[in-house]
């Protein structure tokens, strides 16, 4: 894999959009860029859904000043809102970081039709729980995956409930001595409603006794498995996972 940078061009939204604090999920449909860009306040959050497009013979991303659409987030939780985007077809999905039971009564993903006109709707979805910090795009099946993610820093936070997943299927050597969590989540668009699959979470063997890898990109990589990324902590890393791991 060799990396190639390429132009990212925006706005000033420091400069017009009030509270503007990051660029959280991307997605893509075609030559076509969705992004969320996430507004923070010391008592409120927020997020906008933006579009923009990639030059076919550059691939440097632009995204034009326009009207934002607002994704208001089901609740208060500090640098919390939306940080992943799934398309399918003519429909951009937008999920909550955090939907564990014992803070969002009723979970969903917030939906809305391409290009960027009409209403916003909600489809109910599994209250999973800790941390989704992004998503694959659909396959053939409309599955999709997410990074699931628990610092034991934010337990008063997010306040996880029990992790059904992790009694149903069980834990790896390294996830059953630590309260930390770094895995991979099968869900799937079916019925109006976003649930999970009968997969096994894709737990990522965890590093040390104390180190919490923030994990916040996934993609496919073709049909043998995932890169993932992390932000800066501990450092930034690119990794690729198999398939042939689960």
């Amino acid at each position: 894999i060799l990396p190639k940078k390429i132009k990212f061009l925006t706005p000033n939204y420091d400069n017009i959009l009030p509270g503007f604090d990051s660029f959280e999920a991307i997605a893509f449909r075609g030559f076509e860029v969705y992004i969320t860009l996430e507004i923070r306040f010391p008592d409120s959050m927020g997020a906008v859904l933006a579009r923009g497009h990639i030059d076919e013979r550059t691939l440097d991303v632009t995204i034009p000043e326009q009207n934002l659409i607002e994704l208001a987030v089901p609740l208060f939780v500090d640098n919390m809102s939306y940080e992943s985007l799934v398309i399918d077809q003519n429909t951009v999905y937008a999920f909550f970081e955090t939907n564990g039971e014992s803070l969002v009564n009723d979970p969903y993903a917030l939906a809305y039709s391409l290009p960027l006109t009409g209403t916003l709707k909600t489809f109910p979805m599994f209250p999973l729980e800790y941390r989704i910090a992004d998503a694959t795009r659909l396959d053939s099946r409309k599955h999709f995956w997410v990074i699931n993610y628990f610092y034991p820093g934010d337990r008063e936070t997010i306040r996880p409930s029990k992790d059904i997943l992790a009694v149903k299927h069980g834990e790896g050597p390294t996830h059953s001595v630590s309260d930390r969590v770094e895995r991979l989540v099968e869900f799937r668009l079916k019925d109006k409603k976003i649930d999970l699959t009968k997969r096994a979470p894709l737990e990522l063997r965890l590093e040390g006794e104390k180190t919490s890898r923030k994990w916040e990109a996934l993609v496919r990589y073709d049909n043998e498995g995932f890169l993932i990324a992390t932000d800066k902590y501990p450092t930034t890393i690119l990794a690729f996972v198999p398939f042939s791991s689960h």
